[in-house]
């Protein structure tokens, strides 16, 4: 199986989970489905956008990336993925967040600063709205803060 068809079956996949999320949703209370439909329809509308736009405008497969060069993203993306949970674990949730996604967009993507800053904000402002204001989740704290 190619990589485009293995593309193929994941967005399917996640359509097929997103449309099941969703619909179980629908016999939660009113506060219980708020997060699973703010979750589940978005996700479900941008599995369907990806099939749709394959089959109407089919891309070229990609390009092969040498082995070396592909152990290397994935022990830089781990490294990235531990680094948020020590973080996470020192400065609290709320804290790490802003933190991880200034610094990924910054070091990792190299995002202009502006653009970068730009980003965090929303990032932090829907996080804290969403979860602590809306929905009423309460983040861990760090040993630090």
């Amino acid at each position: 199986m190619n990589r485009l068809a293995g593309e193929r079956i994941f967005d399917v996949f996640i359509l097929v989970v997103s449309v099941v999320f969703v619909s179980l949703a629908a016999g939660y209370s009113s506060a219980g489905r708020l997060a699973p439909l703010i979750v589940g329809i978005p996700t479900a509308l941008l599995a369907l956008y990806r099939i749709v736009r394959g089959l109407v405008r089919p891309r070229e497969a990609p390009y092969a990336v040498p082995e070396k060069a592909f152990w290397l993203r994935l022990a830089t993306m781990y490294m990235w993925v531990v680094g948020f949970l020590i973080l996470s674990m020192l400065a609290g949730f709320l804290i790490s967040i802003p933190l991880f996604a200034l610094g990924f967009l910054l070091i990792q993507n190299r995002t202009p600063i502006r653009v970068a800053v730009l980003l965090t904000l929303g990032i932090e402002v829907v996080v804290y709205l969403f979860f602590v204001r809306l929905v009423g989740v309460p983040f861990p704290t760090g040993l630090l803060f």
